[in-house]
């Protein structure tokens, strides 16, 4: 069993292993930053070090938090995947991102077409304000994947800055509206049409 010591400016490190104990050596800003991020937080071997992207998405805030729950399972399930998948999305290696983006494509079509349904099955329709959020919000993925072969900084820049308002709004607004009347299972509900989303 190894044994550890402390080092100020990384830590942990076996001994036996490089360095020797009491020569300094000079460590890269970065990879230390990397070794802080990553080091365990009891006894034990060091965890790999991360990588960038890794990092990248700690530093993320996620798409929608717990307050952005409505009470319906599916929806909020729903919710929940998109959220997951745009992460991966907006923190991936290039290789990564059209395959990503396809999916939280995928995702929030599908959520899109099952919350219509399930309005539909409570007897009433999404409004043209919903679904025009809905076309704005896939407009959005759209854009990202037509950016992403030349510009992959900026397709995730597009994910990262623009969705996350929208979907926020959407979910307070649209979406918390549809819930009501889903689980009401009667009666009509209306935007008034004076949304402005775009």
């Amino acid at each position: 069993m190894p044994t550890w010591f402390h080092l100020p400016w990384v830590e942990p490190f076996v001994v036996g292993a490089f360095p020797p104990r009491g020569i300094g050596v000079r460590v890269d800003h970065d990879l230390f930053q990397g070794l802080m991020w990553a080091r365990p937080r009891g006894p034990g071997p060091p965890t790999a070090v991360p990588g960038p992207c890794a990092m990248i998405a700690s530093a993320i805030p996620p798409l929608i938090g717990p307050k952005h729950a409505l009470g319906h399972v599916l929806i909020d399930a729903d919710h929940s995947a998109i959220a997951d998948a745009w992460l991966r999305a907006v923190s991936c290696e290039p290789i990564q991102f059209p395959f990503l983006i396809a999916r939280l494509r995928k995702l929030m079509k599908t959520h899109f077409d099952n919350e219509a349904r399930l309005m539909q099955s409570a007897g009433g329709t999404l409004c043209a304000c919903h679904r025009s959020e809905h076309g704005a919000m896939l407009k959005i993925c759209d854009q990202a994947a037509a950016l992403s072969p030349d510009n992959l900084r900026r397709a995730q820049s597009l994910l990262r800055n623009r969705l996350p308002r929208m979907m926020r709004s959407h979910i307070a607004c649209m979406d918390q509206i549809a819930v009501l009347f889903i689980n009401a299972g009667s009666g009509g509900y209306s935007c008034g049409g004076e949304c402005n989303f775009n």
